[in-house]
């Protein structure tokens, strides 16, 4: 337990926020250019081939 609070409790609180919220209580950042213009190609399939050391 961290902060006094079991599992359950903290999944109902977070569940919690998001309703009043209406959507997650933490910012999720975009996509960068780069993120942008790989779908992009992908969905022009201008996209050859791909490498995990590009990541």
């Amino acid at each position: 337990m961290a902060f006094g609070l079991d599992v359950s409790t903290a999944i109902r609180l977070f569940l919690r926020s998001i309703v009043e919220k209406g959507g997650l209580p933490i910012d999720v950042p975009g996509p960068s250019a780069t993120t942008l213009a790989a779908i992009k190609a992908s969905k022009t399939s201008k996209v050859t081939e791909a490498f995990l050391d590009n990541f």
